[in-house]
This record gives C-alpha cells, structure tokens and sequence, in this order.
C-alpha cells in the first residue's frame, strides 16, 4: 500500500531557521529528500506555498520576492515570533535561489526521482493564513487587493476565520489561481499535480454553494486542460489529485461537486481528509470507495499529527504518538485506502513535535505506515476523536464528551482493522474527575453486542489528559474477527461523562 507525503518549503525553511542555519546548501537541500529514501512514501507532494508563492514567480509577488523588498525597505522582523521566523524563512529560500540558480524544489524533484519516489506539485486553493491581518507577509498581493470585494464575505463584516477565504463565484479569483496552476505546472517537471481544497474548502460565498456546484466543476474541467499543455510541454502523463473534505456530503455542500469531477475520467488520486484540528478516526472511507467502484482512481485517506482538541477546561491541541498514528494508518489500509501523512514532517529537535524530532522513531513509523503486515503485529492506538470539518447542513461529526445517563444506550464506532489471533485488545475510557471511582458508577459496555468485562483502573497513555479517571474493558474474543468495533455505553445509577475512548491493541 502506498504512502503519500506533504511537504511544505515552508515548514523546511522555518525548521532549519529555528535550527540556527543561516544558509541552505543545495547538499543540505537533497540531505533533506534523502531521509526518505527507503520508507514507504511512495509520493511526495511539494506545497508551492500559502496564498503566494514559495518559489521564483513570474507572474506573481512571490514570498521570496516580498521578503528582498522588505530587505531593501528595511522591514524584516528581527526576534523569535513565528511571525518574524516565517518572514526570514522566505530569506534562506531567496538566499539558496540567488546562489544555486534554481529554486529548491526544482532540486527536491530530480531528488526525489533519483531515489525512487514521485515528486507531486501541490497547489493551496485557498490558503488563509492570517486572514484578518491586511497585509501579511503570508498573503498574496491580489488576496490583499480583492479579499474586500471578492471574499465569501464581502457582504458584510467578517467575524470568523473562514469568513476570509476568497469567493470562486468571482471570475478574478478563479483567473488568478488558474495563473497559479499554470505557472506551477509549466515551471516544475512533476509526476502529478494536487488540487488541495481543504485549504479552504469553504470557497463559495455563504448562501450560494449550490452555485458552486457547477462553477468549480468548470473550473477544474479549465484546470485539467491546463494539465493536458503541461504534459504536451514535458512528454508525459501528469497524474492529477484532489484532496477534499472528509464525506461527499460535506463536499457537496460546500459547493465542491467531487463525485463530477471524478466522472471526468481525468482524476487519478482521490484524498479525504480532515482539515487540521484532528485526526478523524471514522471518515466513510466504505462510502467512498462504493463511489469508486471499478474505476481506476486510487483512494488515500488524510491524516495529521494533530490527533484531535480537547474540551475541558479549555481548548487544547494533543499530538500523535507513534502508537496512536499506527492506529490510523492501520485502519485506514485494512478500509482499502492509502496513507496521506500530513504535517508529518521532520523536526531537527523534539520540540514542539517529539514524534518527528527523534530521527529513529520518525523513520520507523514511515517505514511502516502503509504496511499493513508490519502494522498488524506493533502496538497500536485507535482514538476515538472527531471531524474538524462542517458545512451548512452538514455538521462535524463530535462523538465525545458523551453524557451516560441511566436507561439509556450510546454507541460509539470505531474502526480497528483485522485483529491477529491471540493479540489483546482493550477499550480504555477515560471519565471526568470525581467519575467512576466505584463500580456503582462504571459504565456498562457491549461491543458489537457482547458484555465487557470491566478490567479496573487503567493507565491513561500519554497524550490523554492526566486528570481523568481511566477504565479498562476487555475486547471480547468473540467479535476480534470484525474490523469495526461498535462500543455500546449505559449506566445503572449514575451518570457519567466518558471524554476519552480508545481501543489499544499490543
């Protein structure tokens, strides 16, 4: 089973700042590619950038451009905000084109090729990086000269993040981003090209996405034409992907008319993913691949480092562990979809990311992320999260926190792949303080519609928050042959609130 990659140039230049490089080598460039030779990455998306581009533009004020003119306007942010770092970020990028002749991605992609992976182009539709900021480094001059005018939100005042995405109903947002497209394709000699719409996917003026339906199905029938000049250009097939929100549903109401473009005949690689906020244990991978059918269009299933936000006493971001990432992995394979890792990327120390930050861990988690034998045998986390992504009349799917009250029954679906003979499984719940402290006030549970027992007290792996109680139920033999666990949660006395829920394997 394949697995995908994204890089963004980015999160290199900024890592390799924060590291204390003053330069990037074009050796230290292909050092960087290299890393990922024998893993199971089979494909490496290169972000070409947020809402402008991280690469010589001709046609556009890129990043690297933007950053000589503050240089020479004397504007460069010195200090250790991220603000600042992304500013100077763009500088190394400069530096290493002005002494190698060529931008680093065009190093990355004969890299890539040389040791056996297919580079990809990955165009941002609708990146929206400090939005509300006018003028940020981040944005594009023409997201600076129309987000008033050609914004989802122009009608009014924006007060929410997506509120700041540009409007494909507008022919000069769609003019400029087909400049984009066309550029990044005539530029770079890519084995593919990704279309990614879950930056943003909310690209239609609220209230109008069932116009977008047949716009951007037009759109994309303008952007496939485009990829046809670019294949004339380099004298072979280009393969082109879309990475979308996580249910057709969801895609529709957005305006995004996925199931068209995919009857084009033109689309080889289908992406679902969540957005950002969480790593979605149980997107309808079984939907989709029924859409599918027998065409030849390879389904890959996203997801990120992020594992999912917790609401407690306020918001917080928990990140994957090896064993919690080899869970999704898992599962998605055994849903016959490929892995997609994004924000996956390496690290030159633990923080803030210590998955990525430790070279050993990071390369054995890629080297088996789309094996499904490999993944089969290891210790493994299954997480029950969420879905970061809504849209009108479509709402985010939110499992947890779930509030038990006696007489009645909660299911929770979760999604495990095959269980190897012998191998242990448990469910681990985690309740809130003052919870579950007696037997009197534990949760009964079935799973797939057999009694639990209630193994005691449990351990709550990190990241779950220390501060709940953690109980543990045994996976009963009987339903270790199905590959999606229904756990079924009521209580006799009292209620309870279960925040967390896992089913560990190992």
């Amino acid at each position: 089973m394949r697995v995908i990659f994204n890089e963004d140039p980015n999160h290199f230049a900024i890592s390799r700042l924060q590291a204390g490089y003053t330069t990037i080598s074009r050796t230290q460039a292909e050092a960087f590619i290299d890393q990922y030779q024998g893993t199971g990455i089979t494909d490496f998306m290169i972000c070409l950038g947020a809402s402008s581009n991280w690469y010589e533009s001709r046609t556009t004020e890129s990043a690297l451009t933007r950053y000589r003119r503050w240089q020479a306007e004397g504007r460069v942010p010195q200090g250790d905000s991220i603000a600042a770092q992304v500013v100077r970020c763009a500088g190394l990028l400069a530096d290493f084109h002005d002494r190698e002749g060529e931008d680093i991605q065009q190093v990355w992609i004969r890299r890539l090729r040389h040791i056996g992976i297919r580079p990809w182009i990955s165009i941002r539709m609708n990146d929206i990086h400090d939005g509300a900021q006018k003028g940020a480094f981040l944005h594009s001059a023409f997201y600076d000269a129309h987000i008033d005018t050609c914004g989802r939100a122009s009608h009014r005042t924006p007060s929410d993040y997506f509120d700041y995405g540009l409007d494909y109903l507008q022919e000069p947002v769609r003019a400029y981003y087909k400049r984009i497209v066309r550029e990044g394709l005539m530029t770079f000699d890519a084995d593919g090209i990704e279309f990614d719409w879950q930056r943003e996917a909310r690209s239609v003026q609220i209230g109008r996405e069932s116009e977008g339906l047949d716009v951007l199905t037009d759109f994309m029938t303008e952007l496939f034409d485009v990829v046809a000049e670019a294949e004339a250009k380099w004298g072979h097939p280009i393969d082109i992907a879309v990475r979308v929100p996580d249910s057709p549903e969801k895609c529709m109401r957005l305006g995004l008319d996925v199931l068209r473009w995919l009857d084009t005949g033109r689309v080889q690689l289908l992406t679902v993913a969540p957005r950002w906020g969480a790593s979605d244990h149980d997107m309808p991978l079984d939907l989709w691949r029924r859409i599918l059918g027998a065409r030849p269009i390879r389904l890959a299933a996203g997801q990120e480092i992020l594992l999912t936000n917790m609401t407690l006493a306020k918001r917080s971001y928990l990140l994957n562990t090896p064993e919690t990432a080899r869970g999704f992995a898992y599962a998605h394979v055994c849903q016959g979809a490929e892995v997609y890792l994004f924000n996956y990327m390496d690290a030159l120390t633990p923080e803030p990311i210590p998955f990525c930050g430790d070279p050993a861990v990071y390369r054995a988690f890629l080297q088996c992320a789309g094996e499904r034998d490999a993944l089969a045998t290891q210790t493994r986390r299954h997480v029950v999260t969420h879905s970061d992504m809504e849209a009108p009349g479509a709402p985010a799917r939110r499992t947890l926190p779930l509030r038990c009250r006696p007489g009645r029954w909660h299911v929770m679906r979760i999604p495990v792949g095959e269980l190897l003979p012998g191998q242990r499984a448990r469910l681990v719940l985690g309740l809130m303080p003052g919870e579950g402290g007696d037997a009197s006030e534990m949760p009964t549970v079935y799973i797939n519609g057999m009694p639990c027992a209630c193994l005691g007290p449990a351990e709550g792996l990190p990241p779950a928050p220390e501060c709940l109680h953690y109980a543990a139920f045994d996976v009963p033999e009987a339903c270790r042959t199905h590959t999606t666990l229904a756990a079924e949660l009521g209580t006799r006395n009292k209620e309870c609130t279960v925040v967390w829920a896992e089913i560990v394997v190992g």
